[in-house]
């Protein structure tokens, strides 16, 4: 199906493939020497760099001339949300994002702020996309690999930290940003924390839905 999580990897590598049919053969130096673009269309300054040195494929994904990370987005989310019915908004449009791609509708009052500018929900779409398309590539679905789910869980798990931020839960926002950095425990964080407040939420059951469908 376009427009999926996998369509976009799968774009990425024949992206690859075609402009750099020797990508297997070069050095991580060689590669770092290539600086080749894609644009998304829309947002002018969210701009594909490739290619990486990972897999075929990897990338970085840059706005405004800076690299994106998932804690910038955990961040962005955590500081958006105001109640549990935005967060339950919020909710079900990561989920979309991750069944549906770039086919996922915002809520029509979404905006987020990157770099000390902001962008409004249609221009979020594709901005969270391409973060989560490159896990896809370089660390996709296998064994114990988590590749985009625990993105989009940690994604998750900042809008609970966000909405019950409160003394008696061990979770909160800057441990969700910590643990969405590489190299972070990739444990579910409802599993991991004690948490009090906000068990009997809706928000806590659709996350608990999420977890037990990816």
């Amino acid at each position: 199906m376009t427009n999926t999580i996998s369509f976009g990897a799968e774009f990425m590598r024949n992206l690859v493939s075609t402009n750099i049919p020797n990508f297997s053969s070069l050095s991580d130096k060689q590669k770092e020497r290539i600086n080749l673009e894609y644009h998304h269309k829309g947002i002018g300054n969210l701009v594909i760099h490739y290619p990486g040195t990972k897999k075929r494929g990897d990338y970085v994904a840059k706005l405004r001339g800076r690299a994106i990370s998932h804690s910038e987005v955990v961040e962005a989310l955590g500081e958006t949300v105001q109640n549990e019915k935005q967060a339950l908004e919020l909710c079900d449009f990561i989920i979309s994002i991750y069944n549906i791609g770039l086919n996922a509708v915002p809520p029509n009052w979404l905006e987020l702020e990157f770099f000390n500018h902001r962008y409004a929900g249609n221009q979020i779409v594709p901005i969270i996309y391409w973060i989560v398309v490159q896990e896809e590539i370089n660390y996709p679905e296998r064994g114990r690999c988590l590749g985009p789910r625990l993105a989009f869980s940690r994604y998750l798990e900042g809008l609970f930290a966000a909405i019950y931020d409160d003394p008696a839960n061990s979770i909160t926002l800057q441990e969700i940003k910590k643990r969405a950095k590489p190299g972070e425990p990739s444990r579910q964080i409802f599993d991991d924390l004690n948490i009090v407040v906000g068990l009997n939420s809706q928000l806590y059951r659709q996350i608990r839905i999420f977890y037990k469908n990816i």
